[in-house]
């Protein structure tokens, strides 16, 4: 086989694919298509993929409420519990020991104080993600308001548990009183 016929056969392939091949690319759909030029975007993709995006969120959202509602149930119960066995002692051991707090009453309505703003914060989250749907008009902004709420109720437990730390503290530093002093005249001698 020589170099010439070889080239012939060359050509004659590339016209052959030339003539197969050019009226599929003619009938190119206008949304698919290679370079900068096309700036065609299938609205209908990007919305659905929208409102997936969305509905996940929504989704994730619930389920961050669900577990913060279980999280606050449970440090609730256990500062109840603490609360409890810190008046239990005052009032059992020390009150009868001679020591008082001046300040008792006003540790324990603080705590009280503070575990009412955090059921306060928490219905307030609850209210805020009942309204997030991906059908109202700004879910963005319900998003980052779950996010602000979520971020007051850890506050409002954090101010709950330093409130119980201050009643545990100032019980602890009571100072004991100075016990009176009487002359003892009876000294033994023998």
């Amino acid at each position: 086989m020589n170099k010439s016929s070889f080239l012939v056969k060359a050509i004659s392939g590339f016209f052959l694919f030339l003539i197969l091949v050019s009226p599929a690319l003619a009938t190119k759909p206008d949304n698919i298509g290679v370079g900068a030029g096309n700036s065609k975007k299938p609205t209908t993709i990007v919305t659905t993929a929208r409102m997936k995006s969305c509905q996940a969120k929504e989704s994730a959202v619930k389920i961050r409420m669900t577990q913060l509602t279980k999280l606050v149930t449970t440090m609730e119960t256990v500062f109840d519990k603490i609360s409890n066995r810190v008046i239990k002692y005052y009032t059992e051991k020390v009150v009868p020991s001679g020591k008082s707090l001046s300040d008792y009453t006003t540790l324990i309505n603080n705590i009280s104080t503070q575990k009412s703003s955090v059921q306060t914060a928490l219905d307030k989250a609850k209210a805020d993600i009942s309204a997030f749907n991906c059908d109202s008009e700004n879910p963005g902004t319900l998003l980052l308001q779950f996010n602000t709420n979520m971020k007051l109720v850890k506050g409002a437990l954090k101010t709950y548990r330093t409130a119980i730390n201050k009643l545990i503290v100032a019980i602890r530093t009571i100072p004991t009183p100075s016990p009176t002093t009487t002359s003892t005249n009876n000294i033994n001698t023998n």
